[in-house]
């Protein structure tokens, strides 16, 4: 038995990795469990229902926020119940608890390295205890070769880690006209999207800033947001005047994103820390041409097939999408 670990947000990168694992994991005929963990209040997003709803046994532990011995109880009994033969754990939190919890039960465990999202204190303290919960797994999978440097280079044995970049299955696109309807945006004209979890790590707010900047010189391109996360409200705040004006929509999150980029001329992508972000990966399939900052695992990916902008600046990002969009043929 496979146990994935993970304290999943509504949706993410994260989540799609992990959703895509459980389902090519049980197609080979392995058996696989979920142990979700909530924190009080938090809202349980597709990854979690779409697995019960398949029959994936899932074991949902929700805590109190900041009980970690709590917690770490509560994960170490969810794991017992479904008796793993190994432990997947999923981001900074889930490998400190995977540290603890696994060698408690006898059994091995590694983990998926999604990124290092730096951040607060309160978050880089959670990630320099991860770095120190990494050199005990067994194996850990960096998802950029960037980020696999950086692992190596914390600490983490070179012989544990793998990197593995990620990748996307097959969409089935939505016709142009179906995703604008989908989304809200104006049938004709020019769509410039971001989609992804409104996280720190992602800026959204940069991505309004960047429409900003493209409304002020250009009357045609409109802007549109798809996702959902802690940031949603001061997005909204941030985005109160160009939402008035007609220049951006919120379109919240949306089940099967993919599928509708296909609204878009341009996707741009504004993180300011990356792994190989599965959006990107989602429009390059779609041929949906990418404007995206040049970090983490990102300028390994769309090296000669997308816009990096090294410079992370709305005028920046503003300027290489009017560029893009000058020259149709590219």
């Amino acid at each position: 038995m496979i146990v994935h670990l993970v304290n999943p947000a509504v949706m993410g990168g994260l989540e799609g990795v992990v959703a895509a694992l459980v389902g090519a994991l049980r197609a080979a005929g392995d058996q696989v469990a979920l142990v979700a963990v909530l924190d009080r209040g938090q809202p349980v997003g597709a990854l979690v229902t779409d697995a019960e709803r398949d029959g994936v046994p899932v074991r949902r532990v929700v805590v109190p926020p900041r009980r970690y011995l709590t917690e770490q109880r509560a994960v170490r009994d969810a794991l017992r119940a479904l008796e793993p033969t190994v432990v997947h754990a999923h981001g900074a939190r889930m490998d400190v608890m995977a540290a603890w919890a696994a060698p408690a039960l006898g059994v091995p465990w590694v983990s998926t390295l999604h990124g290092f999202t730096g951040g607060d204190l309160k978050n880089r303290l959670f990630e320099a205890v991860q770095r120190r919960a990494l050199r005990r797994a067994q194996g850990v999978v960096a998802v950029s070769p960037l980020l696999a440097a950086q692992a190596v280079a914390s600490g983490i044995p070179a012989a544990a880690v793998a990197c593995l970049p990620n990748a996307v299955p097959p969409v089935a696109a939505a016709s142009r006209a179906e995703a604008r309807a989908a989304l809200g945006v104006p049938a004709d004209g020019t769509v410039v999207g971001w989609v992804g979890r409104l996280g720190r790590e992602k800026d959204p707010g940069l991505f309004v800033e960047t429409v900003r900047a493209l409304a002020a010189r250009d009357a045609g391109i409109h802007g549109v947001l798809v996702g959902d996360g802690a940031l949603r409200d001061a997005v909204a705040r941030q985005g109160a005047a160009l939402v008035a004006a007609g220049r951006l929509t919120l379109a919240g999150a949306r089940p099967g994103a993919a599928r509708l980029m296909t609204a878009l001329d341009v996707l741009v992508n504004t993180s300011h820390t990356e792994g190989t972000p599965l959006t990107v990966l989602d429009a390059m399939q779609l041929g949906v041409p990418v404007v995206a900052a040049a970090v983490g695992g990102v300028p390994a990916l769309l090296e000669g097939r997308g816009v990096l902008v090294p410079d992370r600046t709305p005028m920046a990002l503003a300027e290489a999408v009017r560029a893009l969009l000058a020259e149709r043929g590219r």
